[in-house]
């Protein structure tokens, strides 16, 4: 089974429900505060799962 960022520690839900699910709430990535979907997963997540 494909983990991807919903399971991810910095993915949070989005503060306006429905507008956007999810962002990402690491500082250190270069997605951080951006809108994502459930699915999604980040070079740093990929690089983690290792």
């Amino acid at each position: 089974m494909n983990e991807c960022c919903g399971t991810c520690e910095y993915h949070v839900p989005g503060e306006i429900p429905g507008e956007s699910d999810w962002i990402c709430n690491n500082a250190e990535a270069e997605e951080y505060a951006l809108e994502t979907e459930y699915s999604y997963c980040c070079e740093m997540y990929e690089e983690r799962k290792r």
